[in-house]
């Protein structure tokens, strides 16, 4: 006869911190490649050719010392750890509303002097930032499965 005793230890805490981990670094990653597909998807061309309605927008080099193509370098992702929630767009800071008239078309008013008369455009929608997210969606599955196996 063979006696054995065999004991177990529940490591809740550090299965939580794996899994939080994991689900941290699969956001980044998830938020990064819709940057980077969002940032493909915007050309770079002359100054006055602009893309199709409904096609992503097109992007120029400023030309005067600025940033060049400002829109395709605007777009910054962020995760927080705590909410674990990830943020992905045009920052407001580069691009003021360009990022959202872009995306979801609407009416445009400027007035480039002071006092001068005001520019009333209207802009179709010519979205990048949903296409991108429902591409880079197809490859969500595949990360997520990898990163909660057992080292």
């Amino acid at each position: 006869m063979i006696d054995a005793k065999i004991s177990t230890k529940w490591e809740g805490q550090k299965v939580a911190k794996a899994l939080n981990t994991g689900m941290y670094n699969n956001l980044g990653h998830y938020a990064g490649s819709i940057r980077l597909v969002a940032q493909r998807s915007i050309r770079k061309v002359k100054k006055g050719q602009p893309s199709r309605p409904g096609q992503p927008p097109h992007t120029h080099d400023t030309g005067k010392g600025g940033i060049p193509y400002r829109l395709r370098e605007s777009i910054h992702y962020n995760v927080d750890r705590q909410w674990m929630v990830a943020v992905v767009g045009p920052s407001e800071s580069w691009v003021g509303g360009l990022g959202r008239l872009h995306e979801f078309g609407g009416v445009w008013a400027s007035r480039r002097k002071r006092r001068g008369p005001v520019t009333i455009g209207k802009y179709p929608a010519r979205p990048f930032m949903a296409p991108a997210a429902q591409y880079a969606v197809a490859r969500l599955p595949s990360q997520w499965q990898t990163s909660f196996t057992s080292t």
